[in-house]
């Protein structure tokens, strides 16, 4: 029963009024919108929309890397000045890494100015690092540390965020510091690296 209420809470659409009406109390005055949704044309919907919603100051889109068609999408969707760069998943980037055709996207993603954010775990940090040093004009920005399995091997996650911490054009966005202990929701805790 409570999965169905979150089901319901957190996959609903919530368009900008809403989101208006509920951050601006809280000071709010712009949000970057980050694409899952895989249907290419949701990306345009989230462009038209900003349109006529100021609240949408940027946009991190979806789009398949190491695919023929890459090339093609981000120059259609990055002309847009909103279209920030692409998000992906830790396992497209493991499946990536080794294939022409995919890191040279990663490249072109770069020379184009955009950024890549990254979601995954703390395994995914060692790819991390193996793209910045490829694509060296790339952003990344690895989502939502500090991981849930942060609290499994805190030596060995530690020293792969330093190793992440060491490439200049390697960013982070702490979002998951609640932590559950003994079943309960716990006090926020994290240990942050950052570059030289």
């Amino acid at each position: 029963m409570a999965a169905a209420r979150r089901g319901k809470t957190l996959y609903r659409t919530v368009l900008p009024a809403e989101f208006v009406e509920l951050s601006a109390k809280h000071g709010v005055v712009g949000t970057v919108v980050v694409e899952a949704s895989p249907w290419l044309e949701d990306n345009q919907w989230i462009l038209d929309l900003a349109k006529d919603n100021p609240i949408i100051v940027g946009f991190v889109g979806n789009l398949p890397a190491g695919t023929p068609e890459f090339a093609g999408q981000l120059k259609r969707f990055g002309a847009n000045p909103l279209f920030r760069g692409i998000r992906l998943n830790s396992g497209a980037v493991a499946k990536g890494l080794g294939q022409a055709v995919f890191e040279d996207d990663l490249k072109r993603l770069g020379d184009g100015g955009f950024s890549l954010d990254l979601l995954g775990g703390g395994s995914m940090l060692p790819d991390a690092v193996r793209v910045a040093k490829l694509a060296p004009k790339l952003r990344i920005v690895i989502d939502h540390l500090p991981f849930k399995d942060w609290d499994r091997n805190p030596a060995a996650m530690l020293g792969a965020l330093n190793d992440a911490a060491a490439c200049p054009n390697i960013h982070a966005k702490v979002s998951e510091v609640v932590r559950r202990v003994d079943g309960k929701s716990g006090g926020g805790r994290g240990v942050l690296s950052s570059g030289p």
